[in-house]
């Protein structure tokens, strides 16, 4: 049991008006929220709020799914709260008990694996997007293969600049997932025998090559 004791005068409660006031941004992957333990059992929690808090929830919800926030619905939202809330709530407290620790651990690491599997869908559809459309290019009717090696250098520069800014493991799984896939492999051998590929997709076949460390 914490001995610490709640001061309801210890700080001024901050003027949101003040342009010097910083909120914390979350990291992507505290986004992701699950409903429902391993064992697939939840728990439904309800509140009443003031209809303007709603639909302020509503419009920053909708704000968000327009910028890709996997935030979709008012539970959502919720789940995000109290994920991001709990911990701090536990740390001012300044509770120590093994249980709450190792179940916001828990928690972490949850949500950690959820946002990598959809890092790893994301990467598959942007594969099978790119070599959908390189096919079509490459392809007798279209003859476009010029217009195929742009396309490609293009995402292959926006893969590595993925990686120059530290997200390295998005990056690589890009390359490996398109260079090992034997569809796109027979395009890019056709733009390779007639224009040649380029500096930027031959740096990206080396890359793929390299063993991950």
């Amino acid at each position: 049991m914490s001995s610490k004791k709640f001061d309801l005068g210890a700080d001024e409660f901050p003027d949101v008006r003040d342009e010097k006031l910083k909120l914390s941004v979350p990291n992507p992957y505290q986004f992701f929220t699950v409903a429902s333990d391993d064992m697939g059992e939840s728990e439904s929690i309800t509140c009443r709020l003031p209809p303007s808090m709603g639909r302020m929830i509503d419009e920053a919800v909708m704000e968000g799914k327009a910028l890709g926030v996997p935030l979709k619905t008012k539970s959502d939202f919720l789940r995000y709260a109290v994920t991001q809330t709990l911990p701090a709530f536990v740390q001012y407290l300044e509770i120590s008990k093994k249980s709450l620790t190792h179940n916001l651990l828990l928690l972490n690491e949850t949500q950690e694996t959820a946002y990598q599997m959809h890092q790893v869908t994301e990467v598959n559809k942007g594969v099978e997007r790119l070599v959908k459309g390189v096919v079509a290019m490459v392809s007798p009717d279209t003859n476009a293969v010029k217009e195929a090696k742009t396309r490609v250098s293009s995402f292959l520069s926006t893969v590595l600049l993925t990686i120059e800014s530290g997200n390295e493991f998005v990056g690589r799984m890009y390359l490996t997932k398109l260079f090992r896939n034997k569809t796109f492999d027979a395009a890019l051998k056709k733009i390779d025998a007639t224009i040649g590929v380029g500096p930027i997709i031959e740096r990206c076949q080396e890359m793929a090559e390299e063993p991950v460390e």
